[in-house]
């Protein structure tokens, strides 16, 4: 998940993401469904805005854990892209 106030602003994405393992011996259909709305979901807002890191120069660094969280999430920028037709 992510926070924002307005278009234009600074976000911080939390950790991780909260998405089941494949690794699991029952993978259900339902899981399936949520990994393609997922890919659709991310592919949609790729395409409407754009996502730049805030400082570049700074390497997030990682908490200690199986699915390597992310300390203090990730600050991008997002802005709306601009139709040019």
């Amino acid at each position: 998940m992510w926070r924002c106030v307005a278009v234009n602003c600074v976000c911080a994405f939390d950790s991780h993401w909260d998405m089941v393992s494949s690794s699991f011996t029952s993978y259900s259909l339902g899981q399936h469904f949520a990994t393609i709305e997922a890919i659709t979901i991310m592919s949609m807002l790729a395409q409407k805005f754009t996502f730049e890191l805030v400082d570049p120069k700074i390497e997030p660094a990682y908490k200690p854990s199986l699915t390597l969280p992310m300390e203090n999430g990730l600050p991008v920028r997002i802005k709306r892209r601009v139709d040019n037709a």
